[in-house]
């Protein structure tokens, strides 16, 4: 049986490809196991949960930037906070996609930008 790869490792075959790009982009710490008081530091600080987990700034094919929710190939779901991020980034141009594995979230993005 194989097994699936990590959302980690996903992530970091995105983040490959999206070096290999050329763009300025960023990682959010969402991600980042934090216990409730390295959570509450980071919240006054300007986390925000919901985040997608790579945040593109580049304004590229029309849109403002690319926001991308790393999900493993299999399993994984948006949660309701990231579900309100995503509406309030395509409301300003953004474009969004939810990307389950990293080749998914490549093909999305040259769809999205042909």
């Amino acid at each position: 049986m194989t097994q699936c790869a990590t959302e980690d490792e996903e992530q970091a075959r995105m983040v490959a490809w999206l070096t290999g790009r050329g763009w300025l982009f960023s990682a959010t710490a969402n991600g980042a196991g934090m216990g409730p008081a390295q959570w509450r530091k980071m919240a006054r600080t300007g986390v925000r949960r919901g985040v997608p987990d790579i945040v593109v700034f580049e304004a590229v094919g029309g849109f403002a930037g690319i926001a991308i929710e790393m999900k493993r190939a299999k399993g994984g779901t948006v949660s309701p906070e990231q579900g309100r991020w995503h509406a309030w980034l395509r409301e300003r141009g953004w474009l969004v996609i939810v990307a389950r594995g990293w080749a998914d979230g490549v093909r999305q993005i040259e769809e999205a930008l042909r």
